[in-house]
């Protein structure tokens, strides 16, 4: 096998889990988007020492259907979030709309 042909499989059996990856939380957001609708306990916590350091714009790596993001931007904080779903993203784009936020959102693997 040639070092090209290497990379070339190396590279193909990382989109094959990938995309393993984004169809099992695909099909977790397509059949409930809003599975997971309360913030974690800790975003009390950060939401007391966010202004203590004028944290302002927060970057939400893995924001699914959205309920950090809603969460923050309710509280004045400017949001991006980010995620592998297609189906999370389209949840959480729906869920801004609904409660009248704004978020930007972004498809991407935080693996690479």
């Amino acid at each position: 096998m040639s070092p090209k042909n290497g990379r070339r499989e190396r590279v193909f059996s990382k989109m094959k889990k990938a995309s393993a990856k984004i169809n099992g939380w695909d099909a977790a957001y397509r059949e409930k988007p809003q599975q997971f609708v309360e913030p974690d306990t800790v975003c009390t916590l950060l939401d007391t020492l966010f202004p203590k350091y004028h944290i302002e714009h927060i970057l939400d790596l893995g924001c699914g259907n959205g309920r950090h993001l809603l969460y923050f931007e309710k509280s004045g904080h400017r949001m991006v979030g980010s995620d592998l779903s297609r189906w999370g993203l389209l949840a959480a784009r729906q869920w801004l709309y609904q409660e009248k936020q704004d978020a930007r959102l972004a498809q991407a693997d935080m693996q690479h």
